[in-house]
């Protein structure tokens, strides 16, 4: 079970981190994340605060949370990333396919 927590409040969801991004939380937090976008959730904002690590996994889940945002009219905002990890997000162009604000 995933330790990161959703709060819904209409079509904003806000998801505070607990745990790295990594593959062992990766399906909590898609199930968490899709139930959100099918119950009418349109913009997701994921507090990173405290995370050090992304994993491939990570970033695919990421992509395919914005990418069933986007079919929504929607957005995905990252928030309070570590500056090693949006070094990584910009290395890889994802600030290109949602936004990301440092610590």
């Amino acid at each position: 079970m995933s330790e990161s927590s959703i709060v819904i409040n209409g079509n904003r969801a806000d998801l505070i981190m607990k745990q790295d991004l990594v593959a062992s939380a990766v399906n909590d937090l898609r199930t968490m994340m899709q139930d959100a976008i099918t119950g009418g959730v349109k913009n997701i904002f994921i507090d990173m605060t405290g995370i050090k690590v992304v994993d491939s996994m990570g970033i695919g889940l990421l992509i395919s949370t914005q990418n069933s945002l986007s079919k929504e009219d929607g957005q995905l905002e990252i928030l309070n990333i570590s500056a090693d990890i949006m070094d990584l997000f910009k290395s890889m162009r994802l600030d290109q396919h949602f936004s990301i604000k440092g610590e």
